[in-house]
């Protein structure tokens, strides 16, 4: 079986982050590894504190799946600050200079669903240290604000801005853009060329707990089985609209998106 990491923090609520992310590897057929930064002590209420792991635990966690497994791509989720994200990026080097390129989806997590700080706010320039190594960026516009320094006023003109972090891709996700006609629209932009893909799906007025780390590790999914960029967001978004709108509710917030018994279609 293909094997896959996630390096990002755990929920012990069990709907986001690193238990996310592995329900969505397990549901697509991929072996999945972890690399926890953090324990993000939230529920589907709320975030009441996080606890970043120490930097030695995160690099002894990283080389122990590196020396076993074949990893095939990378998710990083929640990394909380600056430290965090320039081990992740060094880490990499290390191994692209050993000749080991995975693929990394890199989604700039900095608060949750439910809402609360999962950031410090030195990780912005860290992220800026590990977005060129990215192959694809995942930002919602919240995080794209933070990432250019200004509102988004005009979708082309951000992507353009986003292009210059220096990922091969952006994936900006439109789930906090106006509604338009029921549907959920990200835009898929390939920074060599500005050639942009408009991804549509019906948007689902459910459970959205757990939704940007779900469809992040799903284009890491499929990146790790050898699918172009292209094709791996394209599954990835119709895998994370049916999660959502299989979404059910375990607690007393906000439901809990559902990547179980989907199937590996995307």
């Amino acid at each position: 079986m293909i094997s896959a990491m996630t390096i990002a923090a755990s929920d012990p609520g069990g709907g986001a982050g690193i238990q996310a992310d592995l329900k969505t590897f397990s549901a697509l057929g991929v072996h999945g590894t972890t690399v926890i930064t953090a324990i993000a002590v939230e529920n589907t209420v709320e975030v009441r504190s996080i606890h970043p792991m120490p930097l030695k635990v995160i690099e002894d966690q990283f080389k122990v799946v590196i020396d076993d497994f074949a990893v095939r791509a990378i998710k990083c989720g929640v990394l909380f600050n600056k430290e965090t994200a320039e081990l992740v990026a060094r880490l990499l080097e290390e191994q692209r200079d050993r000749g080991v390129n995975m693929p990394l989806v890199l989604d700039p997590v900095m608060v949750a669903q439910v809402g609360g700080p999962l950031a410090k706010k030195s990780l912005l320039s860290g992220l800026r240290t590990l977005a060129p190594m990215a192959k694809v960026i995942t930002p919602n516009r919240y995080e794209a604000e933070k990432l250019i320094g200004k509102p988004i006023e005009e979708v082309r003109s951000s992507l353009e801005e986003l292009s210059r972090l220096g990922s091969e891709y952006v994936l900006l996700k439109g789930g906090h853009f106006k509604e338009q006609e029921g549907m959920s629209i990200d835009f898929l932009y390939e920074c060599g060329t500005g050639k942009t893909v408009i991804l549509r799906e019906r948007r689902f007025a459910k459970g959205t707990h757990g939704s940007g780390c779900t469809l992040s590790s799903a284009v890491a999914a499929f990146l790790a089985i050898s699918l172009s960029v292209e094709e791996s967001v394209k599954k990835a978004k119709s895998f994370i609209s049916k999660a959502i709108s299989n979404s059910y509710q375990p607690g007393k917030g906000v439901g809990v998106v559902n990547q179980l018994g989907l199937g590996t279609s995307g």
